[in-house]
């Protein structure tokens, strides 16, 4: 299902472009962040600059709680790496380049 929400985001990409990561069987909100091996090499794609654009399905899927989700998102905006979430209805990334007001609005966000 998250795949396939990410498809009609992808198609503008050449497929050696896009990096698919999953966590197969396992929880983001189960799991510490440490424990999920996949999330540990997007984090350290991210500090490695190799990362532009990130497609997630939904917010929750980048961590099991608040304080997680802000030192993942706190990454994402000191790296500048855009993000897209494809589940329906879902609020967009809050990006702003206001690092201090953006991680605020957007931890506002994940914490729901």
């Amino acid at each position: 299902m998250q795949f396939e929400a990410a498809k009609p985001f992808i198609k503008d990409y050449h497929p050696d472009e896009i990096i698919y990561l999953s966590d197969v069987g396992v929880s983001a909100t189960k799991k510490k962040l440490e424990e999920r091996s996949k999330m540990q090499e997007l984090l350290e794609l991210i500090r490695n600059e190799k990362v532009d654009t990130l497609i997630v399905y939904q917010r929750d899927r980048l961590a099991r709680d608040f304080y997680e989700y802000l030192e993942s998102i706190l990454l994402i905006y000191t790296s500048k790496v855009k993000v897209i979430f494809t589940a329906t209805g879902h609020l967009p990334f809050n990006f702003n380049h206001d690092l201090e007001s953006g991680i605020f609005s957007e931890g506002v966000f994940g914490a729901k």
